[in-house]
């Protein structure tokens, strides 16, 4: 009788610890997916900011809007395999010209973690075209998480 109720015992503790190191094996999991999205937007920010300083320079060579209806770029465009990139495309330009004219950019940042976590980032960049302008005339208008498609 003592080896029957030991062995119950024996098994319910078993089932037990093998139920605690599941839940451990997937909080650890979880965890993991958490810090590559964190770095994949770490990413993705550089990117941004890596963009946003090229428009300023005047070094980026930003693509046209895409026509009425057609896919927006960050969706057809091939983007490398690395850690961040981004695209740069030319919205508007706004203002009277030409002390208070600034040209409005849409940037879109792709950035990659560890994993295969991906995250996607937007931005409207405004830029003053009148040189000695106001530097507060220059920066994001606008900042947004893209969805997964």
């Amino acid at each position: 009788m003592v080896l029957l109720i030991s062995l119950g015992l024996l098994l319910s503790l078993t089932l037990a610890a093998v139920s605690a190191a599941q839940t451990t094996v997937l909080e650890l999991r979880m965890a993991r997916n958490g810090r590559d999205a964190t770095i994949a937007f770490h990413a993705a920010e550089a990117a941004l900011s890596e963009a946003e300083s090229a428009i300023v320079a005047g070094t980026v060579s930003p693509l046209s809007p895409p026509a009425y209806g057609a896919a927006p770029p960050w969706q057809s465009h091939d983007w490398p395999d690395s850690d961040s990139a981004y695209i740069v495309e030319a919205v508007a330009t706004v203002g009277e010209p030409p002390s208070s004219q600034i040209a409005v950019f849409r940037v879109t940042a792709r950035g990659q973690g560890p994993g295969g976590a991906v995250a996607w980032l937007q931005t409207t960049y405004g830029r003053s075209n009148a040189a000695g302008a106001d530097p507060r005339m220059t920066g994001r208008l606008s900042w947004v998480a893209l969805p997964a498609w």
